[in-house]
C-alpha cells in the first residue's frame, strides 16, 4: 500500500511539474513574441507604406505580391502566409466586392478601384500581420466615403481598448460604429490575437458581442485588430478556386487593420496608419 502511495505521489508531482514548465515555456514564449512584435511591425509599416508607390493602376497584384515578398526576405524577414494553411503567395490582394483571400495574378489595377491588401511577417518568434485599403487612381465619392468612415471606425473602436475590457463590447461598439453610416460590419472574420503562434482566441468580431464576447483583454496581449465593413449586406460565398470570399450582392467591401498592445488603460498602435489621399470624382 505505501507502494502504491508514492508511485501515486510520484505521478502527482510529475504531472505538475510539467503543467509548470509547460506555463514558464509559454510565458516565456510570450515574452520573446511581445519584444519582437515591436521591431516587425516597424519593418511591416514601412514596407505597406512603401508598396503604395507603386499600387496604381495598370500594376498586377502579382507583382505587389512579388514586391512585398522580396522586401521581406531581404530583410531576412519570412512573409508568413505563404505557406500558412497550404496558403501559396505572400499576401492577399482583393479588389471591390472581393473581401478577403483573394489571391494575386496577373489581373492589373484599375483607375476607381478599392485595392485590399493583407501582409504578414515573422522573425520565427512573433508574428504580425496588417490590412489596408488602397484608393487606386481617381475614385467615386461613395467609395472614398466608405474608406473614410470605416478607417474612421477602426480609429475609434481602438479608444475601447484596454485591460480588462470584454471582448464582446469591444465588437459590439465597432457595430455600433459601422451603424452610424449605413455600413454592416464582416458576420464571417474577426480579428484576433498574435505571438508565437499566428492566430489564437479572442476573436474580436466587427457586427457584434463575436464567439468570445465574455473574454477578457489581459495586460500585454498583441491583437491584430481588423475591421471589415461592407457596404451591402454582409453575406458573402467563396469562390471556384476557394480561396476568394466575394459579397452576394456584388457590393464593396473594405478592410483596415493595426497590430495592438493592450494596455491597463489604452492600446498602444504598433503599426501606423497608411495614409493615402486620392483624387476622386464627382
Amino acid at each position: 500500500m505505501e507502494i502504491v502511495l508514492l508511485l501515486l505521489a510520484v505521478v502527482v508531482i510529475a504531472v505538475i511539474t510539467v503543467k509548470i514548465w509547460r506555463m514558464i515555456r509559454i510565458y516565456r514564449l510570450r515574452k520573446q513574441a511581445l519584444e519582437s512584435a515591436f521591431h516587425l511591425s516597424n519593418s511591416l509599416s514601412k514596407f505597406m507604406c512603401d508598396v503604395s508607390e507603386i499600387i496604381r493602376p495598370g500594376v498586377s497584384t502579382a507583382d505587389i505580391d512579388k514586391f512585398l515578398g522580396e522586401r521581406a526576405v531581404s530583410a531576412g524577414l519570412m512573409p508568413y502566409f505563404q505557406g500558412y494553411g497550404d496558403y501559396p503567395f505572400a499576401t492577399t490582394t482583393s479588389i471591390n466586392d472581393e473581401v478577403i483571400n483573394t489571391l494575386p495574378s496577373n489581373r492589373v489595377l484599375c483607375s476607381g478601384d478599392l485595392f485590399k491588401l493583407q501582409f504578414g511577417l515573422s522573425d520565427g518568434i512573433g508574428y504580425v500581420c496588417q490590412a489596408w485599403t488602397y484608393p487606386v487612381g481617381v475614385v467615386s465619392q461613395s467609395r472614398q466615403r466608405l474608406l473614410e468612415n470605416t478607417s474612421h471606425t477602426l480609429s475609434d473602436s481602438i479608444k475601447h481598448i484596454k485591460a480588462g475590457k470584454k471582448v464582446g463590447d469591444i465588437g459590439s461598439a465597432i457595430a455600433a460604429s459601422l451603424s452610424k453610416f449605413g455600413l454592416h460590419g464582416s458576420k464571417d472574420f474577426v480579428g484576433y490575437r498574435m505571438s508565437f503562434v499566428p492566430r489564437e482566441c479572442p476573436r474580436i468580431a466587427c457586427d457584434g458581442p463575436g464567439p468570445d464576447a465574455k473574454s477578457k483583454l489581459k495586460q500585454d496581449m498583441v491583437l491584430q485588430f481588423i475591421v471589415i465593413a461592407h457596404a451591402g449586406k454582409p453575406d458573402v460565398y467563396i469562390d471556384k478556386d476557394m480561396w476568394n470570399v466575394k459579397t452576394e450582392d456584388g457590393s464593396d467591401s473594405v478592410l483596415f487593420s493595426h497590430m495592438l498592445i493592450v494596455k491597463a488603460d489604452r492600446a498602444k498602435c504598433l503599426t501606423k496608419p497608411l495614409v493615402r489621399s486620392a483624387p476622386h470624382s464627382a
